[in-house]
């Protein structure tokens, strides 16, 4: 999983490979569960997670700019979890995604920079 900073927020990336080692394609939005935590762990969000238009098995989500302007800078930790048969989990993935002043510069002209607790 890999982050990069739009104007919109930070898209998160990620390949989803299946058990024979091959990339898993046309996998539904359903079959994910993204949860962003904030860096003082007392708030999340749940995102949508869709399949690129232009890579098959190649799957990203948006976390936007709002979330970031009322946690601010810091590590926010990503969990995604793929469900393919509820309730069982067949995979989890988890990063820290760092959020710093230059990202306030880059995911938009109108952010407001609120510094983290720590």
């Amino acid at each position: 999983m890999w982050f990069t900073a739009t104007a919109e927020g930070m898209q998160g990336w990620l390949v989803l490979k299946g058990s024979s080692g091959v990339i898993k394609t046309g996998e539904p939005s359903g079959s994910f569960t993204c949860t962003v935590v904030n860096p003082q762990d007392t708030a999340s969000t749940v995102l949508t997670i869709t399949e690129s238009s232009t890579k098959p098995g190649l799957y990203k989500f948006l976390v936007p700019t709002s979330f970031f302007t009322t946690h601010g800078v810091g590590v926010y930790a990503v969990v995604i979890q793929v469900v393919t048969a509820a309730p069982i989990i067949r995979d989890v993935l988890s990063r820290p995604m760092r959020v710093s002043d230059f990202d306030f510069d880059t995911i938009g002209a109108n952010t407001a920079l609120i510094p983290a607790l720590l």
